[in-house]
């Protein structure tokens, strides 16, 4: 276990590391948010949309007013289990670092390739990435995007093709495209 110097917490980096990896919701009602919910819900089952292009819906807004409560609400609504075939959510944060957005979003898209994806470059990560997308319909959800560069580094490693991959970006900023 690692030793921590006077002054030093651990509990920061462990919520930033929680934060990265958790889509959980309550089920709770979300009180207002029903009509968001299935008007997103629609938008990602579109048939229409997925044909031979990047469908990427923007969540955006000041924080605290629920950006995420309702992307938790959509990743986990059940007609979306049974039309997408893997699913991937990560918070990108303020120091992201391209290697480790390819990395987040393959360990939860492939868990089982583990040892590959931790060991491969950026560019093989990448490809990794596009032969996965190519082969299954994903939603990838990215939350907490602080910039246009993380999602101009990522489209890139996401190909156009026939299987309807969608992305859901949260943030803060006006809409990433």
């Amino acid at each position: 276990m690692a030793r921590l110097e006077e002054g030093e917490s651990s509990a920061p980096s462990r919520l930033q590391q929680l934060r990265r990896t958790h889509s959980f919701v309550a089920e709770e009602d979300a009180v207002g948010l029903h009509y968001d919910i299935e008007m997103l819900v629609k938008y990602l089952l579109n048939e229409v949309e997925r044909e031979h292009k990047i469908s990427v819906a923007s969540i955006f807004g000041m924080g605290g007013i629920g950006k995420t409560t309702l992307a938790r609400k959509v990743y986990h609504h059940g007609r979306l289990k049974h039309y997408f075939k893997g699913f991937a959510w990560v918070c990108v944060s303020q120091q992201w670092q391209p290697k480790d957005l390819l990395q987040g979003i393959l360990l939860k898209l492939i868990p089982e390739q583990r040892n590959l994806i931790m060991t491969s470059k950026q560019d093989e990560l990448a490809r990794l990435l596009q032969q996965h997308l190519r082969a299954r319909r994903c939603l990838i959800v990215l939350d907490d995007i602080w910039s246009t560069d993380a999602w101009d580094c990522l489209k890139d490693a996401i190909p156009v093709s026939e299987h309807g991959t969608k992305i859901l970006l949260m943030t803060g900023a006006e809409p990433v495209q």
